[in-house]
């Protein structure tokens, strides 16, 4: 369409000056349809993308801007074939690298299995610039004759190393999270260098034993140290604190050394006020606090 064609308003919205004024506050949703409409505003905020059950006919397209070193990129997954899609592409992306800073694979549930593999061998060289995860992951559930020392995952990935500049990671367990698992310890490395650590249960509602021996910890599987996180969140009845409680000696500085801040999640919206009580006391001092709009109860029935 010839400039002349093009309405006033339309050509005083495409300026770019418009565009960094507006961006901020879009969702990356409301983002990506701006940029359609006026492709003058790429560049002022990474570009999202969106992959789905028939993304795979956009497959160069996706390809141009992973690989564009002039531009950021940010992914939607929001289903199983997106992902196939996505895997696919990244195991040809460690020839060129990407421009990926914030991946988003929470609207679906992916097995932990494969997200893991997605960093496994040279495909770590595609997440070089990666600074945000977040995802819904499930485990494999254990079997009834197994035991403290076995596996609930038996499958063990390529080595990984910690994405460089991964700085946050967010992560639903469904049904929970599960810590004898290697899958579980390949995730927890590859956040190492993290400052944000989210590792929420969906569906527990108990207390855990806090005495109970965890044996991958024995075996050296999991990173004993997480020298940059400050802020942790995690549900109240994970098994990730009685974990931390028992390698560390109750001392959870170890792992944490820099740790200022600790979100405790209940069960829905609703926290047991004695056992929060008692979980603070573990940590007293830095920040223990619930999300907002959490109900605190005196029993969970």
């Amino acid at each position: 369409m010839p400039s002349e064609d093009v309405p006033v308003e339309q050509r005083v919205l495409s300026q770019r000056v418009i565009g960094q004024r507006i961006l901020p506050f879009l969702s990356i949703i409301d983002r990506w349809s701006c940029f359609q409409v006026f492709p003058t505003w790429r560049g002022l905020a990474p570009t999202p993308i969106l992959l789905a059950r028939g993304s795979e006919r956009s497959r160069a397209k996706i390809v141009r801007q992973l690989t564009n070193r002039e531009e950021q990129s940010v992914l939607i997954v929001w289903d199983v074939p997106g992902f196939v899609l996505f895997y696919e592409l990244v195991c040809h992306l460690y020839l060129t690298g990407s421009n990926l800073v914030s991946m988003d694979l929470s609207t679906f549930d992916l097995h932990i299995t494969d997200l893991v593999r997605l960093f496994s061998g040279d495909n770590q060289i595609a997440f070089a610039s990666l600074e945000r995860i977040s995802a819904t992951v499930k485990q494999t559930p254990r079997l009834p004759y197994s035991n403290d020392d076995a596996d609930a995952s038996p499958w063990c990935p390529n080595p990984v190393v910690a994405c460089p500049a991964l700085r946050r990671l967010d992560v639903l367990f469904v049904p929970n999270l599960q810590m004898n698992s290697t899958p579980l310890a390949t995730l927890l490395k590859i956040a190492a260098n993290a400052t944000h650590l989210t590792l929420r249960d969906r569906d527990s509602c108990r207390a855990r034993d806090r005495r109970r021996h965890f044996s991958w910890y024995v075996k050296d599987n999991f990173p004993r140290g997480f020298p940059n996180l400050r802020e942790l969140s995690v549900s109240l009845y994970t098994e990730f604190l009685p974990a931390l409680l028992v390698e560390t000696n109750g001392d959870y500085r170890c792992w944490f050394p820099v740790l200022k801040d600790l979100t405790i999640y209940g069960c829905g919206n609703f926290v047991n006020k004695r056992d929060f009580e008692d979980l603070k006391n573990l940590f007293d001092d830095i920040n223990v606090h619930t999300p907002p709009h959490t109900q605190f109860i005196d029993d969970i029935f």
